[in-house]
């Protein structure tokens, strides 16, 4: 996002035009009955990962403070 534009809401995620849809949540690739390979829809994965950047302090601070150790660890990790 850059300067000036507004925080996303909590639990914002992407949008996708769908008429009909099913989600399963598990690991591993799709597990469909064989009959299931013959219709004329897109099966696959989507994976969606939330990774932390790295921190930039607000330029626009007056006193300088360091970075938290709880913040610092958190920088590139991925969920």
């Amino acid at each position: 996002m850059g300067a000036g534009a507004p925080a996303l809401p909590q639990g914002t995620g992407p949008a996708l035009s769908l008429e009909e849809a099913s989600v399963k949540v598990r690991t591993g690739g799709p597990d469909d009955e064989p009959e299931d390979a013959r219709l004329p829809v897109w099966a696959g994965e989507l994976p969606l990962t939330l990774t932390m950047g790295e921190p930039r302090p607000d330029p626009e601070r007056q006193v300088e403070v360091a970075l938290p150790g709880h913040l610092a660890r958190l920088a590139g990790r991925t969920w």
